[in-house]
Order: structure tokens, then C-alpha cells, then sequence
């Protein structure tokens, strides 16, 4: 089934649950297959925060739709926290932003 990056990343995310650029891209790829590469996800993500995307897909017009995380790990060795990447979260109309 032939979809849009968009349409495939609010599909995806609209369930509420963190991602990472990984498991979109294997959730993009089992689901539409069809595949993205990271830098294309993370444009697809900011292209979410466009006025005409919120209104396409029902995400509110003001203040953030992703919710960004840092995911965090420390190495087990030294405890020393190390960045392992970030987790992406859609927020709907439906919820509150802090």
C-alpha cells in the first residue's frame, strides 16, 4: 500500500508511544514497505510541525506535536551516561503540553 512519509509517521505515532528513528523505519518498512533512511524520518517528523499538516491531521495548532526524549543509557562499566539517541512522540489534540 503506497502512503506518504507523513500519512505513514502519524499512522505510526499516533498511538501515543515514543519512537526512535529505528523503529519507524522498521515499523515504515514491515507496515507500508516502503523505506526511509533517518535524515528523511527526521524531515518527515518537522514537516508534522507545518500549519498545513496539523490541520490535514488533526494536530493542534499551537505549541509542539513531537515530544523529543533523550533515551537514556549509561555504560554499565563507569555509570558514565552516554547518548544513545532520542525518542519522538506525537502529541494530539487530546492532550495536554507541559
Amino acid at each position: 500500500m503506497k502512503t506518504t512519509l507523513t500519512r505513514a509517521l502519524v499512522t505510526l505515532m499516533s498511538n501515543g508511544k515514543p519512537w526512535t528513528f529505528w523503529g519507524l523505519q522498521e515499523a515504515i518498512n514491515n507496515r507500508f514497505d516502503e523505506f526511509y533512511g533517518e535524515p528523511t524520518i527526521s524531515a518527515g517528523i518537522r514537516e508534522l510541525r507545518r500549519v498545513g499538516n496539523r490541520r490535514k491531521y488533526g494536530l493542534p495548532m499551537t505549541g509542539e506535536v513531537i515530544s523529543k526524549e533523550r533515551i537514556p543509557y549509561s555504560n554499565p562499566l563507569s555509570g558514565k551516561y552516554l547518548a544513545r539517541g532520542y525518542q519522538y512522540r506525537l502529541i494530539t489534540n487530546n492532550e495536554e503540553t507541559s
